[in-house]
């Protein structure tokens, strides 16, 4: 019993940890954020903001990158993009797709749009079929979104895109929206788990403690006595 305790105590902490401390981020974005900054992609590029909700005009989506078909991932001189990364890209929720200067489409990406759209993840899927890759397909698209700290592409990301972005490129959350709403449930999740693994360890305290027997020689004498009469009382 103690062990699973101890197990769910780890658990409830870790999580209910994490959920408070992303409330309370979420809090701080809602108060600093109230409404959408607009850029065009060149003062986006040049500012290089690493915190905040824009809407930025004038990138290209290159669906061909996003699709792992292009020159750009070929050329790459690094890791290569193994079976699960493709696999990731047919089937998961989420895409990170490169977005150009229209001025300089073959330079690496400012931009990395995170977009969970379903009609962009089909257009940029309908890209894996592509023979020719020296043609690229893009469109054009207004991001409306987050730039959140830390602004950190997964590995199999870095395989998949390869030279069509570079490390200093800056990933935006499509659609993602400062909310003080979802910032007081994570952080009351959060309040509610540690809570819980407090009023656990309380009852298996309490448990533990009336089922503890106090040797006679380091018993009250007043106690003592009271035990041995209602033994007493017991047997008649």
């Amino acid at each position: 019993m103690r062990f699973i305790a101890v197990l769910l105590s780890i658990l409830f902490i870790i999580v209910g940890v994490k959920l408070a401390v992303t409330g309370n981020k979420q809090y701080d974005e809602a108060q600093i954020f109230q409404i959408p900054e607009h850029l065009s992609y060149e003062k986006f590029a040049s500012e290089r903001p690493l915190l905040g909700w824009f809407e930025i005009a004038g990138g290209k989506v290159d669906l061909t990158e996003g699709a792992c078909v292009s020159p750009e991932v070929s050329k790459h001189d690094e890791s290569k993009p193994n079976d699960q990364d493709i696999e990731r890209l047919k089937h998961g929720r989420e895409i990170y797709v490169p977005v150009h200067n229209p001025d300089s489409p073959h330079a690496a990406a400012d931009i990395i749009l995170l977009t969970r759209d379903p009609e962009l993840l089909g257009d940029i899927r309908a890209q894996m079929d592509k023979t020719n890759f020296e043609s690229h397909a893009d469109v054009d698209r207004i991001l409306k979104g987050m730039v959140r700290l830390p602004s950190e592409l997964p590995d199999a990301v870095r395989r998949t895109l390869g030279n069509s972005i570079s490390t200093q490129s800056i990933i935006i959350e499509e659609n993602a929206v400062p909310s003080e709403r979802r910032a007081f449930a994570n952080m009351g999740a959060g309040g509610l788990l540690l809570l819980i693994t407090a009023v656990m360890w309380l009852i298996i305290w309490r448990g533990e403690r009336s089922r503890l027997i106090l040797p006679v020689e380091y018993m009250p004498d007043d106690l003592f006595f009271d035990e041995l009469e209602e033994g007493a009382d017991a047997a008649e």
